[in-house]
């Protein structure tokens, strides 16, 4: 079940934050602004840091600016635990506070087995990812493709494709398609926050552009239908 918002405005602007998974994904500390129509409307903030046993957090941190705060208000905490190599997640729990919704989530993968905070047991045979999980390992492999990943998201798997677009006139920047396939499961929750209703969907177009002096995220788009979102960062 989805979030039912209560008009077409609140729809249209809900879609927006769709798209903040893609992007925050920057070592130590990185700063990014979602945009509509070229209007921003979401800050993002993201740490990484290494744990005492060499596991990778991801901490980070998805808010409407200013100007949309008081229309549509969303102020999300997201934490991922990956394995050393960031191939695969070890854990993931968010903190939702939006516009008349609120949520806390956990979720925790060990022994080919997947355990969720509302107390359901799935068995999956490991590794698998999360689309964050995915965007970020990609950021430290240099890769043309990568086919059949799992990609467990609230409940449902999904095997994600990545491809390597050919490259445009910028030769500093390498650009990655994501597509996802449903293969089984069901949701978990009843309902979820903007961000995770579709992030996975196998309709959504999902790119994401890294720095290939840095290996950094500088940018990304995500396409639902008509909608295109977009996200830079924050020099």
């Amino acid at each position: 079940m989805i979030i039912i918002l209560k008009n077409k405005t609140y729809l249209k602007f809900g879609y927006l934050f769709i798209f903040i998974i893609i992007f925050p994904i920057l070592i130590f500390g990185e700063k990014y602004k979602v945009s509509y129509l070229g209007i921003p409307v979401v800050d993002v903030e993201i740490t990484e840091s290494v744990l005492p046993n060499n596991s990778i957090k991801i901490l980070y941190h998805t808010k409407t600016n200013k100007y949309f705060y008081s229309f549509y208000k969303v102020d999300n905490y997201y934490e991922l635990i990956l394995d050393p190599n960031y191939k695969k997640i070890e854990s993931y729990k968010k903190e939702i506070d939006q516009k008349d919704f609120s949520q806390y989530y956990e979720v925790h993968f060990k022994n080919d087995s997947v355990y969720y905070s509302n107390g359901i047991k799935k068995m999956c045979l490991s590794p698998v990812q999360n689309m964050l999980g995915l965007i970020i390992e990609l950021k430290y492999y240099d890769v043309e493709e990568i086919n059949n990943v799992l990609i467990e998201h609230e409940g449902i798997f999904y095997k994600s494709n990545i491809q390597k677009v050919p490259k445009r006139s910028n030769k500093l920047q390498t650009t990655y398609r994501i597509y996802t396939k449903n293969v089984r499961g069901k949701k978990v929750l009843k309902e979820t926050d903007i961000y995770s209703w579709k992030i996975a969907d196998s309709t959504a177009m999902k790119e994401v552009t890294y720095s290939n002096v840095d290996h950094s995220i500088i940018g990304a788009r995500f396409r639902f239908g008509k909608l295109t979102l977009s996200a830079k960062r924050v020099e």
